[in-house]
């Protein structure tokens, strides 16, 4: 009777832990979805824009602020944190999905360099409000920038591209933990198994808790990203400014 109740209470408690991950889950997608659109969009217009027959565009554009691309982008950041914190949160119940942590991590730190691209290249780009302070009250004055053209254009989409390819990563991320937390805990409920992620391009990063898998992928995050190398400086660096007395 015990086991029964203890039983009972941990499936309630795997069905918990699930509604919270797939919501986080869902938040984290959702907002790199409208943060990829923003660029998309503004690559769209750009391309467009090159057209002398479709300048009707030109106020559409002109209405983009570079602000408001950084509000999207710390809208996902936003999210991915909230990922990790839940995750963290329930690392006793299902350790396995530690993976998916260091996975955003690697992740949130591409975004983050391509990020800084982008934004530079948007405040170049993108028109600016300046305030300057009337006879009596605060005026707005709207100063738009040149459509960019040439190499210019060529360097913005090229920014653009990087930027969507890493935060793209997070739909991802946030598409394979749906099935592997679904898989892991409401499996003891359902004989049916959600089925994984299969990307065309075979280079594509499918995150799974298959035990060599993972470790695999774990090895590759740790070992071979920017991150994991960046990680290794810093704890280095770390014991080289506090060695212990025993080393």
């Amino acid at each position: 009777m015990k086991w029964q109740v203890r039983q009972n209470a941990r499936e309630q408690l795997r069905l918990q832990i699930y509604h919270e991950i797939s919501r986080i889950s869902h938040e984290l997608m959702l907002a790199e979805t409208k943060a990829t659109s923003f660029v998309n969009d503004v690559s769209m217009k750009l391309r467009l824009l090159q057209d002398p027959a479709l300048q009707a565009l030109l106020p559409s554009y002109q209405e983009l602020r570079a602000s408001k691309f950084t509000d999207l982008d710390y809208a996902v950041s936003s999210a991915a944190i909230n990922v990790i914190t839940v995750l963290e949160k329930y690392e006793i119940a299902c350790p396995e999905l530690k993976i998916f942590r260091t996975a955003i991590n690697v992740v949130g730190s591409d975004v983050q360099k391509s990020h800084r691209k982008i934004f530079g290249e948007y405040l170049k780009a993108f028109s600016v409000e300046v305030q300057t302070s009337g006879p009596t009250s605060i005026e707005t004055t709207v100063i738009h920038k040149p459509i960019p053209t040439g190499e210019n254009l060529e360097r913005i989409q090229a920014v653009a591209s990087e930027y969507v390819d890493a935060i793209s990563r997070y739909g991802e991320i946030s598409f394979d933990l749906d099935v592997e937390s679904q898989n892991l805990l409401l499996g003891g409920l359902f004989d049916y198994r959600v089925p994984r992620r299969t990307p065309g391009d075979p280079n594509k990063i499918v995150i799974t808790l298959d035990r060599t898998k993972a470790e695999n992928l774990m090895r590759y995050f740790e070992n071979e990203t920017d991150w994991g190398k960046e990680k290794k400086e810093i704890e280095k660096r770390v014991k080289e400014m506090h060695p212990r007395s025993d080393d």
